[in-house]
């Protein structure tokens, strides 16, 4: 394989990996990684390779391995269990908020209720 087919692979690969762990919302995705939304774009696209810093950025905001980033090779998901504690505790405080937002309907349909019986 020539040295332009090689370099060509590599980074086919990287925007691969990076398209991988961006998933459907870049700018989502951007601001997690501190980058600019132009920068991720041009990454997607295959049109830009991402430098050093920016490649750490995209690694600890996909939680993934800078070498899996950069190769493909092993331990892709370096925080599995640090993710999932995040996304529990993310789910408990938004049914928490869920079980508030009905006892403000509910007192706010009291308070109605009481509204309508003074002025009957």
């Amino acid at each position: 394989m020539s040295t332009k087919k090689a370099d060509d692979s590599i980074r086919a690969g990287i925007t691969a990996r990076i398209k991988e762990v961006v998933g459907e919302n870049g700018a989502a995705f951007a601001r997690q990684a501190k980058l600019t939304d132009a920068a991720l774009r041009k990454y997607l696209k295959g049109t830009a390779m991402p430098g050093a810093e920016a490649i750490i950025r995209i690694a600890r905001a996909a939680g993934v391995t800078t070498d899996w980033l950069l190769t493909g090779g092993e331990a892709v998901q370096v925080a599995t269990a640090e993710k999932q504690f995040y996304q529990d505790r993310i789910k408990w405080f938004e049914s928490q908020i869920d079980m508030k937002n009905a006892e403000v309907q509910d007192l706010k349909q009291r308070i109605h209720e009481l509204e309508k019986g003074e002025a009957g």
